[in-house]
Formats: C-alpha cells, structure tokens, sequence
C-alpha cells in the first residue's frame, strides 16, 4: 500500500502556524554596540524600513526608523534611546531652556539625563547602585561646579585640562582622577549621541591606569 503520508495536501498551509507580519525577522536582529543588550534594531515581513525596539521599566518600546540602511538605523535607534530615556525618567531636554534668553544647552543640563540612562542600567541589573551613587556624588560635588553654566557646545581640551589640574592641585591619585574622566565624558557622550555636539572634545593626555576611551565602565 502507498503511503500518502509524503504528499502535502492544497490546503495545508493553511493549518500551519504562520508568523504573524509584524513579528521581528530573526536573522535581521541587530544590538547596538556599546548600549543595553535589550537595544536593537531588526526587519519584519510588513516594512522593508528597520523597527527598533527597547525595553524601560516593565514595558516595550518599538519604532519604525524610516529607513532601509541599518548603518543609518543604528544611529537612528541610538538617537531613540536617549529621547525615551529623556521622556521616561523626566529629563527632556526641551523642557530645560524655556526661560533662557538665548536657549543655550549648558553642560549641566546633560546631567540628569546621562544620570537617568546609568539609572535605567541600574534597573536591569546593568550597573550597581553603589556605581549609580558614586557616579551622582562626583557629577554633582565637584564636576557640575566647575563646569556651572558652560555652554555643552564650548566645551573643549582646554576645559578639561583645566578640571584636571584642579583634581591634580587637591592631591587626587591618578586613578581617581581617571574616574571623574570617566563621568565627564559620559555627560559629553550623551550630548553627543543626541546630535547636540558635533564631536566628543580630546582629553589631555596624562598618565591614567586605563584607556581614556573606557567611559562606559563602571565608576
């Protein structure tokens, strides 16, 4: 007897599980270098443009990038995540300057928002609270007062050097220096990547145990 079990009837397809259209394409999945592993950017069967999807405080949040280059989307979703980093935890930065005569963004404003993505870390079990606690005590006891209301686009390499022979004059180690490097930098790193600055201003060159470029280490 033949068996007919080899033969796929018209209408089996239909039986089938189907996935659904919007549903990510598991090979299209892309994370974002350097940014929570929950960040990424991927392709669906119901747009040729790439989504991007993050995940803060219990809850999902998706976007369409407009876009069909994932070197473009990758920018795109990096901007994504620092507006709804701004907007969740109430740091918009559009709110900060309405009673500015000249709206400038100082390098104080970037504060809390850089403050609120090292929260979010935090959150996911990222980064340690004690860090978190470190990080707002250098921020706000001694980097926020030197810098007082510089403009986030003035500053530069002679800006930091001078912060840093203010920490060499107070007898700080190297490490420790290096550590308030490390938060200055993630300030700038996020006017950066919300299109506020053009560039991340160069650092002096100085004797530190680490790379000036490992800012998204732990402090």
């Amino acid at each position: 007897m033949r068996d007919f079990r080899e033969f796929e009837a018209a209408n089996d397809t239909e039986f089938k599980p189907q996935r659904h259209q919007t549903s990510q394409i598991p090979e299209s999945v892309t994370p974002i270098q350097n940014y929570p592993s929950k960040l990424r950017i991927y392709l669906t069967n119901a747009s040729p443009f790439w989504q991007v999807k993050c995940y803060f405080k219990n809850k999902t949040y998706t976007k369409s990038l407009r876009t069909t280059n994932r070197s473009v989307a990758k920018n795109a979703a990096k901007e994504f995540f620092h507006h709804t980093v701004a907007e969740i935890y109430g740091a918009s930065l559009t709110e900060l300057t309405p009673k500015r005569v000249n709206k400038e963004l100082l390098f104080r404003d970037f504060v809390e928002p850089t403050l609120a993505v090292e929260r979010a870390r935090v959150s996911r079990g990222e980064f340690s609270k004690a860090s978190l606690k470190t990080l707002e005590n250098r921020l706000y006891k001694t980097i926020v007062p030197f810098f007082k209301d510089r403009s986030i686009k003035d500053v530069g390499y002679s800006d930091i050097s001078r912060f840093v022979q203010l920490l060499s004059n107070e007898e700080h180690s190297n490490i420790t220096i290096h550590q308030y490097l490390v938060c200055v930098r993630k300030v700038l790193n996020h006017a950066y990547e919300t299109d506020v600055i053009q560039q991340i201003p160069k650092f002096p060159s100085w004797h530190s145990p680490k790379p000036l470029d490992t800012f998204h280490s732990a402090v």
